[in-house]
């Protein structure tokens, strides 16, 4: 949870960016949401495995194709973004949300090119034997996008922001950990272990090849975009050094090390004279 935040944080940043980008460049931003059917008791890792199927079908569709630039069309990239809740009455809900860019005259004529795209799914999702309705498949303009990037990663930051959200029909990751956490529910708390088998390990944005370095932004991993977070966060503190250890003092103290940081929140003194560093 903590690490989600962090890096939520500057993806969302990242999105951010691509938008403004986007802008100087002429391109129009469409909101395309891909789903399925579901219902109660289908496996996340089933009908996960499905739609990605559906979704890599749907990429090379020829109507896909058609529409990309470097064919000649007026597509010029898109980041995806897989996301899931669960606990519903239909079960898990897992969706991939597409921030496309269009070189188009008009914000009309951008979401008619992503209209295009409608059939496309909804025969890859056949293909891959799912099914769905109207509501599978929707486009949405620029400010809906932008609405979308400015509540995207609130899931992972209701982990450390204390907020709880109202229990829907359907419950972000998060907020079914919180409420096993806090409420014991066993359920949630089984459903959010299902959740964290499958995501565990995976990007949370995609882009296309190349938007990146047409929107001049840096490829940062998960893992250092973490790591940067806490760096940062650390470096608005002041350090304070209550004491030190030589080698072979901490080869014998450090067993007792989570003892050791307790102490040092409070500046207590270890051993004869000895304290340790709060950092």
């Amino acid at each position: 949870p903590v690490c989600s935040a962090k890096v939520s944080e500057m993806r969302r940043q990242e999105l951010n960016d691509a938008l403004s980008a986007a802008r100087n460049q002429g391109l129009i931003p469409v909101l395309v949401t891909l789903t399925t059917r579901h219902k109660r008791g289908d496996s996340l890792a089933a009908l996960l495995s499905s739609l990605k199927n559906a979704k890599r079908r749907w990429a090379n569709h020829r109507g896909f194709v058609s529409i990309r630039s470097k064919n000649g069309g007026r597509l010029v990239g898109y980041i995806t973004a897989t996301e899931v809740t669960g606990g519903g009455a239909n079960g898990w809900h897992p969706h991939f949300h597409l921030l496309m860019f269009f070189k188009c005259s008009t914000e009309a004529e951008a979401i008619a090119q992503a209209e295009s795209l409608r059939g496309p799914w909804l025969a890859a999702l056949k293909s891959e034997g799912l099914s769905g309705t109207g509501a599978a498949f929707d486009v949405q303009g620029g400010a809906a996008a932008g609405n979308y990037i400015t509540k995207w990663g609130a899931a992972e930051e209701i982990a450390l922001g204390g907020k709880k959200k109202g229990r829907g029909d359907g419950r972000a990751p998060f907020q079914l950990l919180a409420d096993y956490a806090d409420n014991d529910d066993k359920q949630a708390g089984a459903l959010f272990a299902e959740y964290a088998k499958e995501f565990a390990g995976h990007r949370q944005l995609v882009w296309s090849p190349g938007l990146k370095a047409l929107f001049c932004i840096e490829d940062i991993a998960d893992a250092k975009a973490a790591e940067d977070e806490v760096r940062r966060a650390d470096a608005s503190k002041e350090d304070a050094c209550v004491g030190h250890f030589t080698p072979i003092e901490w080869s014998r103290y450090r067993p007792q090390r989570a003892m050791i940081l307790r102490m040092a929140s409070h500046g207590s003194a270890i051993g004869k004279g000895h304290t340790c560093c709060q950092a």
